[in-house]
């Protein structure tokens, strides 16, 4: 058997690497994805959230500076977002969210109530699983305003 130089392992290593639009990519919120990166994305797995499509983006999982876990999404036109995995749930009634949800909200790994602003916030470890929850919250919810807030703008500090 002949071995293969170092040298020439990291080079085909790189190359192949290098042949994937999303090798080593860094999305910044507001990008744009180039024609081959959306087309790249067609496999992909895609959710529809209150009419917008969006897809988690490869490599685009991680946790913010407070540990919480944040993925990257592009909708139908290339356009990144940033997803905290978290489903607000708005007009309703803190204990109602508890008495009629509280099994949906089992999952979740992390739950705010604000009574006095009537909103509940749900976090959850994957962008999957904070759909799967907003599709099952609605339901259980329908009169309240449940959401997934996805960000798309930059925020600028002053």
């Amino acid at each position: 058997m002949k071995k293969t130089r170092p040298s020439l392992l990291a080079a085909a290593v790189l190359l192949a690497g290098a042949a994937s639009p999303f090798a080593a990519a860094a999305y910044d919120v507001g990008q744009a994805l180039s024609p081959a990166e959306l087309s790249a994305l067609a496999a992909a797995t895609r959710y529809d959230v209150a009419g917008t499509v969006l897809t988690p983006l490869p490599g685009g999982t991680a946790v913010d500076a407070d540990g919480r876990p944040t993925t990257m999404v592009a909708n139908a036109t290339g356009a990144v977002g940033l997803s905290r995995n978290e489903v607000r749930i708005a007009q309703w009634p803190t204990d109602s969210v508890r008495a009629r949800a509280g099994t949906l909200l089992a999952g979740a790994t992390w739950v705010q109530y604000t009574d006095h602003t009537q909103t509940t916030r749900v976090r959850y470890a994957s962008f999957a699983e904070a759909v799967k929850a907003y599709r099952q919250l609605q339901a259980a919810l329908p009169q309240a305003s449940v959401a997934l807030p996805v960000e798309f703008n930059q925020r600028r500090s002053r």
